[in-house]
């Protein structure tokens, strides 16, 4: 355990099997470049003094390659506070999920979940947007995050259109930041409005490729996981195998790991290196997202 900083060297010798596993289920999120520096341009947006046309970001990227948990941790690193002096309730960061299609009452309402508001349940669209604008206002809100953007997609042209020109009122309504997120599909939907994309400033997160920095994310998985021996994630031929069975996607290098940690605790083996890999896939334990693609559009 050489590799292992105290804290979970401790937490190895005073936790069982079945608490490893838990824990490993429940990480999330390992900071690496790309995020840091997502993060510092979120910390930027959200600091932004009022002006007419506020500084956006569109994070693009391929599904379950990160957008989500950067978003989330720089919610949590925001929270909300309330004030000593007026005991004002201050919510500096919301992140609203965009509904699963353009429909504006659903992205109001999910607006007002967002900022724990309450609503009526039969409520008009426009009453919906006036609580949802003064609720903003009232909290202080600097920073909206709207993540899977790209869900707009789903409707006809002129409902892309209305959603499109509702988040364009938003931010002259506001004078706030915005963020959102979403796959390529995102760019496409808002390269339909010049103004929009103007607005916008993409950011795209790359796929994960065989250089230092997929190297040091996996030194960062080895030092973290509560195994008892020393895993061998960084060499050559296990590095290889994870980058090509996850295609590169944060999430899929996460969960390939974590399957192959949970393996090795509940078979005494207390590492991952390739014979472990090899073995959760022949199991079918990890399944990479290509062949479940593949499996799903056969069944």
């Amino acid at each position: 355990m050489e590799n292992l900083n105290e804290k979970i060297k401790t937490f190895i010798d005073r936790s069982t099997n079945e608490e490893r596993i838990i824990a490993i289920k429940e990480s999330d999120f390992f900071l690496h470049s790309q995020a840091r520096e997502v993060l510092k341009k979120l910390l930027y947006l959200q600091n932004h003094p009022t002006c007419h046309r506020m500084p956006n970001m569109l994070l693009l990227g391929d599904s379950n390659n990160g957008k989500t948990s950067i978003l989330q941790k720089h919610l949590s690193m925001n929270p909300t506070v309330i004030s000593e002096n007026t005991s004002e309730v201050i919510v500096p960061v919301i992140l609203v999920e965009s509904p699963n299609e353009p429909n504006e009452k659903k992205f109001f309402k999910n607006i007002l979940n967002s900022l724990n508001a309450p609503y009526e349940a039969q409520i008009s669209s426009d009453v919906l947007q006036n609580k949802a604008v003064n609720r903003i206002i009232k909290n202080k809100v600097k920073l909206m995050m709207i993540d899977e953007i790209h869900n707009v997609l789903v409707g006809s042209i002129n409902k892309q259109r209305a959603f499109l020109n509702l988040i364009k009122y938003l931010s002259n309504t506001l004078k706030i930041s915005f963020v959102c997120t979403g796959t390529i599909a995102a760019h496409n939907a808002l390269s339909t409005d010049p103004q929009l994309m103007n607005r916008f400033h993409p950011y795209k997160l790359r796929r994960w490729k065989a250089d230092d920095e997929y190297l040091r994310l996996l030194a960062t998985f080895e030092q973290v996981l509560p195994l008892k021996n020393k895993s061998s994630l960084t060499e050559n031929k296990t590095a290889s195998k994870i980058l090509l069975l996850s295609e590169g996607l944060l999430g899929e290098i996460s969960d390939l790991i974590k399957q192959s940690a949970i393996y090795s605790i509940e078979n005494r083996i207390e590492k991952i290196d390739l014979k472990v890999i090899e073995k959760i896939i022949e199991e079918e334990i990890y399944v990479p997202e290509s062949l479940r693609r593949r499996r799903a559009f056969i069944e």
